[in-house]
């Protein structure tokens, strides 16, 4: 896996929080999320896998 960047993303309405990578930012941008800071890394394994296997 590469080192991607990833968002950390916070909802100021109800505080919700989760981590998604550019790919995906506009989709929750969209549903009222704002980038409260960024990092470089690997999300976990079950996150990231397209099949939902763990």
């Amino acid at each position: 896996m590469e080192n991607t960047k990833i968002y950390v993303m916070v909802n100021k309405e109800n505080g919700a929080r989760v981590e998604c990578t550019e790919k995906f930012l506009p989709e929750w941008l969209a549903r009222g999320f704002e980038v409260d800071s960024t990092r470089f890394g690997n999300l976990l394994e079950n996150e990231s896998s397209e099949n939902g296997d763990k």
